[in-house]
């Protein structure tokens, strides 16, 4: 017995050892030891790696559009340029309107497969039947990808003043079946038939998704849209699916709508909703509605979910033909769209700095296109968005753009005031520490007036060094001060 206790202790304290001359060891090259298995080679990397900074190069597939599509994609393609962006394009066009131009479809719907992401402008429906398929050029790309979820995230813009302010809700949409089924058919002439198709395994997939949507983004409310009052079959299946699915999530909280009241209640008072899900056509009815309530089709962004593809593009879908040309067309919703791919592909720091840019430009108010009450273009825009923050910005710390060393950043930090002020008072002629009150003194080695004595303190005591823009502004104040205490 004490033979077999002795063993036993023996093999613990050489186990215990060998633990901790392994944590030793990864502690020793940089690593947080987060397993006992950490000093494998492969796993060393993994944790020494960031999730949010992927190495070398990415393909992304670009689908132009219709209308201002390319011209938008264009403007898209020069600010990730500026921004260092380290991502590449697979440009295919395709196009219902321009068949002749177009792509294969089976080559655009490989090329999504293979890259598992792209940027997609609007493609143009015609309104007119003249034979042939029923189903249109966007209902194929949906259905080959199986692209069941579209994502708008409604929220309004900082400083851009519309009839409601800080609104920030979710539509999601089921788009592979209901109304967009492309059965329709002439029993006898002059009776048309158009069936809506509304399955359980889809409806239940769309109900999953939004609430497991409304989990990982912290989200409170899910409410279902539909028209169960009049179609008890169809969507009385789908609010049935819903209510299902929300007894899996008990804190969310759900409710039901009816599609009519739920548009008058989006007009009236759109603070209530948080995430709203709902078929086909209802959902893209209320995606057009809601972006109206924040400026309209060119400032709300939208994404399109299969369980392996991410689709980005515009919230409302509006080629804009009538403005071909014209350089008129609003290039934030594509933008903020670009900027949740680059987000989906772990780019935060890309994402981040052009977002936080292209909000800054409509924050300011001077650079605004035609839809948002003002008179710039969109090459405007663009340029604005580029030289705005964007050309003082790179690739995040550690590596350049195409995976390389790149040099450090230079910028000022906004939040260290008393450098800022030490600058400004070395360009007034101050040689003083605003930390040593009492032993300022000019650059010529006299000492300040009792009055100003320790300028730097007394321009934080008025107003933040943010709002020094130049060194006569700084001495002016200083001059005003004089008069004032005397």
């Amino acid at each position: 017995m004490a033979t077999t206790l002795r063993t036993l202790c023996f093999g613990l304290a050489k186990n215990i050892s060998l633990g901790s001359s392994t944590a030793l060891k990864a502690s020793s090259l940089g690593f947080q030891t987060r397993c006992f298995h950490q000093d494998h080679p492969i796993q060393q990397a993994a944790a020494a790696e960031p999730v949010s900074g992927p190495l070398g190069r990415h393909t992304a597939t670009l689908v132009p559009g219709d209308g201002v599509g390319p011209e938008l994609m264009g403007g898209v393609r020069e600010v990730f340029k500026a921004a260092g962006v380290p991502l590449d394009f697979e440009e295919m066009f395709i196009s219902e309107v321009s068949p002749n131009q177009s792509a294969d479809l089976d080559t655009v719907v490989e090329s999504f497969m293979r890259n598992k992401v792209g940027l997609k402008g609007i493609l143009t429906t015609p309104t007119t039947f003249k034979g042939g398929v029923l189903e249109t050029l966007n209902m194929k790309i949906r259905r080959k990808l199986d692209l069941f979820a579209n994502v708008v995230w409604v929220r309004s813009l900082p400083g851009f003043q519309t009839r409601h302010n800080n609104l920030d809700f979710i539509i999601i949409r089921e788009q592979t079946e209901g109304e967009y089924s492309a059965l329709e058919h002439e029993s006898v002439p002059g009776v048309i038939e158009c069936l809506k198709i509304v399955t359980e395994k889809n409806s239940m997939r769309i109900a999953k998704f939004a609430f497991d949507y409304a989990m990982r983004h912290n989200r409170k409310k899910v409410t279902a849209v539909h028209k169960a009052n009049i179609m008890k079959l169809g969507d009385g299946l789908f609010m049935r699916c819903c209510e299902e699915m929300s007894k899996l999530y008990p804190k969310i909280e759900f409710e039901t709508m009816i599609i009519d009241n739920c548009c008058m209640q989006l007009v009236s008072n759109p603070y209530q909703f948080d995430v709203m899900v709902m078929p086909n056509l209802y959902g893209n009815i209320v995606d057009n509605l809601a972006a109206g309530l924040v400026g309209g089709a060119g400032v709300v962004p939208g994404e399109s979910y299969s369980s392996s593809v991410a689709v980005f593009e515009q919230g409302a879908r509006h080629a804009f033909a009538e403005a071909v040309g014209k350089d008129i067309a609003n290039p934030t919703a594509t933008l903020l769209a670009s900027c949740n791919m680059l987000r989906h592909m772990h780019l935060e720091h890309h994402a981040r700095i052009i977002e936080d840019t292209v909000l800054k430009v409509v924050k300011g108010g001077k650079i605004r296109t035609k839809d948002m009450g003002g008179y710039s273009s969109t090459s405007d825009y663009i340029k604005e968005v580029i030289h705005c923050d964007l050309r003082l910005s790179g690739p995040p710390s550690g590596r350049g753009a195409d995976g390389g060393a790149r040099t450090r950043d230079r910028r000022v930090p906004q939040n260290k005031k008393i450098s800022r002020l030490q600058a400004r008072a070395s360009d007034l002629g101050w040689n003083s520490n605003p930390r040593q009150k009492g032993q300022c003194r000019y650059q010529d080695g006299n000492a300040c007036s009792p009055v100003v004595a320790n300028p730097p303190q007394i321009i934080t005591d008025l107003f933040d060094a943010d709002s020094i823009s130049s060194p006569a502004h700084g001495l002016k104040s200083i001059k005003n001060l004089e008069i004032t205490q005397l």
